[in-house]
């Protein structure tokens, strides 16, 4: 991992609460997009425990929303995206 890329890692990990970390993380896990669905399904947590700290990094400017998909059920979801 390149030295500016470790160093904002450690940066983030330090300044998080461990909940939002986990969102954040599981993000850039699943390739910086997902939705809340996916990043529960991926931590393999209820949507409820993770669903407020997504509004939480939007406010600090870690992710914002990307895109509107629709499931097969038609269920409109945010699909969230870490920020540049």
């Amino acid at each position: 991992m390149p030295q500016t890329s470790l160093s904002s890692w450690t940066k983030v990990q330090q300044t998080l609460p461990y909940r939002q970390f986990q969102v954040w993380y599981a993000l850039r896990e699943m390739g910086n997009r997902a939705t809340m669905h996916g990043v529960a399904v991926h931590l393999q947590v209820p949507l409820h425990t993770i669903s407020g700290r997504f509004s939480e990094l939007k406010k600090k400017g870690m992710i914002r929303e990307f895109d509107t998909v629709a499931p097969k059920n038609g269920c409109k979801r945010t699909v969230w995206e870490v920020s540049p």
